[in-house]
This record gives C-alpha cells, structure tokens and sequence, in this order.
C-alpha cells in the first residue's frame, strides 16, 4: 500500500501582529432619488355604501366559520 504525504498547509492567518488593511472604499452617494409617491395619480377611493350591512356580517360570518373549520382540522390531526 502507498503511503500518504501531505504537503505543508499555507497558515490561515498572517504571522505576528500583521493585520490586513480595511477596505478602501464607501458607498456611492445617492443622486437619483426622486420624492415623489409613485402613486401620486388621482385615483377615486372605492364607497363600500352600495354594499348592505348584513352581507359584510353574512360574509364574515361565512369566512370566520371556514377558516374555523380548516384550523379545527388541521389542529386534530
């Protein structure tokens, strides 16, 4: 069987006090920074007025029974 040689491993750090030199360099400044909204166009707010009340209940009501039903399920098994 061969023998195993290895060669000299190169040391991870400098010898002595030798520290490396901190980066040379900062972040470039920022010229292209424009302050407007990109949403700043006139949009018309949607009325939720046409909607009767008891629909926002029945639908809530439908939504919160579901997400129960799914989180019971889940949590039982």
């Amino acid at each position: 069987m061969e023998e195993l040689t290895l060669s000299p491993r190169a040391p991870a750090r400098p010898a002595g006090n030798a520290r490396p030199e901190p980066a040379a360099w900062a972040l470039p400044p920022v010229e292209r920074f424009n302050g407007r909204a990109a949403n700043d166009a006139e949009v018309e707010p949607v009325v939720l007025d046409d909607i009767p009340r008891w629909v926002v209940v029945v639908v809530g009501a439908v939504f919160a029974a579901a997400l129960g039903a799914l989180l019971g399920g889940a949590l039982s098994v």
